[in-house]
């Protein structure tokens, strides 16, 4: 569900300044997009929820759910609150809110900025990292958890994302081997002759990732280009076995790929229906 939201709010924001910055002649058209992609995941999310709500058995993460149920009880909602940790626990949520804040307006201070300090959006994303990392760690200390409890759920964390870490080294790996072989130019020319007199709406879809040098060369808008990125950057990153976030998500859970492939799929298609009729407007 996250994920969802994280990738179709991506792909379709009217305001995201990493894909579509602020000014773009498009924006009431992306505001519809926003709000049709809205409802789309919602009611797939929700008809999806009420499904396993009325029988758990449906979900299609039943069998490796069986341990948390163990651990959990049977899932009434009943949960045991602990009321000398309220007040810990307050202070360790409003420590975490704020650095998540400050990470945000970093991010933002970076973006803004990275054509007057280009080494600050260098190491833009390291230093996010340490935001993160003294907010987790933090959080921690304030929620009572002390050194043994904060270290030891911060190792167990580190434990359980490593497959995944092992993973995007082996995805990265295509793009080095392209770039390393001198083939890049190649395939570039390759994909431009092969959308060139192709309708346009259709090689909106087909030049992605090459973005706005290919749409150039094939007279596709740069409006066009936008949208069509964020399409592709948010929504099919969401499906390819390439894409880091994807993997790190799923390696922190119980879901394979195969099951969010079988999860997704109607999404996906019903998705990409409505992204080919916008993108002839």
């Amino acid at each position: 569900m996250s994920l969802l939201a994280l990738a179709f709010g991506f792909a379709s924001s009217v305001t995201n300044p990493f894909t579509v910055g602020v000014a773009q002649a498009i924006a009431g058209l992306r505001a519809v997009f926003f709000l049709v992609t809205y409802v789309i995941v919602f009611l797939f999310v929700y008809r999806y929820a009420r499904k396993v709500e009325r029988d758990p058995t449906r979900s299609l993460c039943y069998a490796e759910d069986a341990a948390l149920r163990q651990d959990h009880g049977d899932g009434n909602g009943i949960v045991e609150v602990d009321a000398a940790r309220t007040p810990r626990m307050r202070r360790a949520s409003a420590w975490l809110s704020a650095w998540i804040l400050l990470t945000l307006a970093f991010i933002l201070v970076v973006v803004v900025t990275r054509s007057a300090l280009p080494a600050l959006s260098t190491y833009a994303f390291p230093f996010g990292g340490v935001f993160f990392l003294i907010a987790g760690l933090g959080a921690g200390f304030l929620a009572g958890m002390g050194a043994k409890g904060t270290f030891g759920a911060f190792w167990a964390g580190f434990v359980n994302i490593m497959p995944a870490v092992v993973l995007i080294l082996m995805a990265l790996s295509a793009k080095l081997i392209i770039v390393k072989g001198g083939i890049m130019d190649t395939i570039l020319l390759a994909a431009s002759n092969a959308i060139t007199g192709a309708p346009k709406f259709l090689a909106a879809f087909l030049m992605m990732p090459i973005l706005a040098p290919l749409a150039d060369l094939v007279g596709i808008t740069r409006q066009a280009t936008v949208l069509a990125y964020d399409i592709g950057d948010g929504f099919a990153n969401m499906f390819f076995p390439t894409n880091a976030l994807l993997l790190i998500a799923l390696g922190l859970t119980v879901v394979g790929y195969p099951k969010w492939i079988r999860w997704t799929l109607p999404l996906q298609g019903i998705m990409f229906a409505v992204a080919i009729g916008f993108e002839p407007f």
